[in-house]
């Protein structure tokens, strides 16, 4: 779950995810050393549905009743939204965002770039 890190009673909510930060007010999103990315409503409302289920798999019908308040927007809408979403993001953000073809989208958190192996001792 989500947890804003706390600010002045004035500051804008800022929920930190991986190496991002969801701002509220201003339906942004913010990343070290980019340019903040402003998303519409209905895009943020989604990004933040995909993270805050990550990295499970977030079914069309709750992205119908949660995004689009309705039960039959049509799995089109909802393709032609993400890959708005997807765009806006830009290619190494967009690519976190993942289908499963008929089933629903997912936010696919990034691994980390040294992982240590693990070795069997005898």
């Amino acid at each position: 779950m989500l947890k804003p890190k706390q600010r002045g009673a004035g500051k804008p909510k800022v929920f930190p995810i991986d190496d991002l930060k969801l701002v509220l007010r201003g339906k942004r999103i913010l990343r070290k050393k980019h340019t903040p990315i402003a998303l519409t409503p209905k895009q943020f409302l989604l990004f933040t549905l995909l993270v805050r289920q990550s990295p499970a798999l977030v079914p069309f019908a709750r992205i119908h009743r949660e995004v689009f308040k309705c039960k039959n927007a049509g799995e089109f809408a909802i393709n032609s939204l993400v890959h708005r979403l997807r765009k806006k993001l830009g290619r190494q953000l967009g690519r976190r965002v993942v289908v499963r073809k008929h089933h629903g989208w997912r936010y696919v958190p990034p691994t980390p770039a040294w992982q240590p192996v693990r070795r069997r001792v005898k």
